[in-house]
């Protein structure tokens, strides 16, 4: 039986029951203002952090969202990026641990905004907004490692530098436990 589960279907089909059970997982949300209500914009918009994380195929995603949300509540602007492997890289490579070019994305350009399972919302001021926003520059220069370099690690360098509490993620931790372990942290 153990054999069968790891055969080429058995473990098509094992990630396919992961992935419909992370997609159907229930939403967590959880706000947090670290802002100084004196250093909002000039019309009273308020800068917003999302570190979000989606179930799905093959283990979920991690990734962080940008906003200026007007006085009025309602989100004047956004931008989201995520740290994935570079276009044409080695699976077989990343899979065994190796470097690969790195890149970040909008994820406007993914469907990961619709699918969106856990968010950590958190309100900054706008040198912490601008601070995290140099961040994506620092990582779009550099390697992914499945292990060591990837999504998460994208979002917890987007946390620290927001001052979140928390730990670094474990390589075997999935997106959606990590960013459920950081909001249960703050």
């Amino acid at each position: 039986m153990i054999t069968r589960l790891f055969s080429s279907r058995g473990l098509v089909a094992l990630l396919f029951i992961l992935s419909v059970a992370a997609l159907h997982a229930d939403v967590v949300d959880k706000v947090i203002d670290k802002s100084n209500p004196g250093n909002r914009a000039a019309d009273g918009s308020r800068y917003v952090i999302v570190i979000c994380a989606r179930g799905g195929l093959p283990f979920g995603h991690a990734f962080v969202i940008w906003g200026l949300e007007g006085a009025t509540a309602k989100v004047s602007s956004e931008t989201e990026f995520g740290f994935y492997p570079a276009p044409g890289s080695n699976p077989i490579g990343m899979g065994l641990g190796a470097n690969v070019p790195g890149d970040v994305k909008a994820e406007a350009l993914s469907r990961s905004i619709n699918l969106i399972n856990h968010r950590l919302i958190v309100t900054v001021d706008k040198a912490v907004f601008d601070d995290t926003n140099k961040l994506i520059s620092k990582w779009q220069t550099g390697d992914y490692n499945l292990y060591a370099r990837n999504c998460k690690n994208f979002a917890w360098d987007v946390a620290k530098k927001v001052g979140l509490a928390g730990a670094a993620p474990v390589a075997a931790q999935l997106p959606l436990t990590y960013v459920a372990a950081l909001i249960d942290a703050n």
